[in-house]
C-alpha cells in the first residue's frame, strides 16, 4: 500500500514546463507574488543605484551615506523583531499591504517637500530610511506567502511543484534587479547628469537634481504602489479558501492513509 502510494505521489509530482507556465493561469496568488517581487526589487534597485548621486549632488553630503546605511540596518533589526508578534496577530497580506501604503506615503510627502525647500540630509536619513523599511518588510514577510502559493497550487492543480515555484520566484527577483540595475544607468545620462568626483561639490543641472529625486524618493513609491496593488487586486487566497485548502489536504490524508 505505501508503494501505491508513493507511486502516486511520484506521479503528481512530475513538472512539466507547461505546468510551470500554468501555474501563472491558475494561481493568482503567486502571480500576485511575481509582480510584487519584481516591483520592489526594482523599486530598491534604482534608488540604491542612484544614492550616491543624492548625496553628493542634492544633499551635498556624501559623508551622511554612511549614516543612511547604518539608519536601514536598525531598522531592519526593528522589523526583524517585530515581525513574528505581527504575524501571530495579523493576516500576513494585510501586514504587508499596510507597511506599503506607510511607505509609499513617506516617500511621497518626502518628494512634495522636495520640491518645495531644501532638504535637511539628517531628515532625509530618517524619513527615506524609515520608507524604505516599510517597503523591504514585504520582501522579510513574503516568504511565508510563497508557502501559501504553493500549498494553493497544490490544491488547484493536484502536483506540488515546489521547487519549480521557488525557483521561479527567485528568477523573478533576478530579473527584476538586473533590469532596474540597467535602468538606473540609462536614467541618470538621460537627466542630463554631469559626471565628477562624487568628493568634489558640483551644482548640476535642474534636470539632473529632479531625474535624482526621481529615482531616490518617487520611483520606490510609485513602483511600491504597484506591489500594493498586486496583493489588493490578484492576491486571492482568502480564509475561506484556506480552510477548503485545510479540509482537502485532511481528506487526502485520511485517504492516503486507507490506502
Amino acid at each position: 500500500a505505501q508503494n501505491k502510494v508513493a507511486e502516486k505521489k511520484s506521479e503528481a509530482d512530475k513538472v512539466k514546463f507547461t505546468d510551470i507556465l500554468n501555474v501563472f493561469k491558475v494561481n493568482r496568488a503567486y502571480l500576485a507574488l511575481c509582480v510584487h517581487s519584481i516591483c520592489i526589487v526594482c523599486g530598491t534597485t534604482v534608488a540604491s543605484q542612484a544614492g550616491t548621486f543624492m548625496y553628493s549632488d542634492v544633499l551635498g553630503d556624501i559623508g551622511m551615506m554612511s549614516m543612511a546605511s547604518a539608519m536601514s540596518s536598525g531598522v531592519n533589526i526593528a522589523i526583524l523583531s517585530i515581525t513574528p508578534f505581527l504575524a501571530k496577530k495579523f493576516e500576513l497580506v494585510k501586514i504587508i499591504r499596510t507597511a506599503l501604503l506607510t511607505g509609499i506615503v513617506l516617500f511621497v510627502g518626502m518628494f512634495g517637500l522636495s520640491m518645495v525647500t531644501s532638504i535637511s540630509p539628517f531628515i532625509y536619513v530618517i524619513v527615506v530610511g524609515l520608507a524604505t523599511g516599510m517597503l523591504t518588510l514585504s520582501t522579510r514577510m513574503q516568504w511565508g506567502l510563497v508557502g501559501e502559493s504553493i500549498d494553493y497550487n497544490e490544491y488547484l492543480t493536484g502536483k506540488r511543484t515546489e521547487g519549480s515555484i521557488d525557483g521561479t520566484f527567485s528568477l523573478t527577483r533576478r530579473i527584476g534587479q538586473t533590469l532596474s540595475a540597467s535602468l538606473a544607468v540609462l536614467m541618470i545620462s538621460w537627466f542630463g547628469y554631469v559626471a565628477h568626483d562624487p568628493s568634489v561639490p558640483m551644482v548640476q543641472p535642474y534636470s539632473a537634481v529632479l531625474g535624482i529625486k526621481l529615482m531616490c524618493i518617487l520611483i520606490p513609491a510609485v513602483i511600491g504602489m504597484g506591489s500594493w496593488l498586486a496583493f489588493r487586486f490578484i492576491w486571492d487566497i482568502n480564509d475561506e479558501k484556506r480552510a477548503a485548502i485545510a479540509a482537502w489536504k485532511a481528506e487526502r490524508a485520511a485517504r492516503a492513509a486507507q490506502e
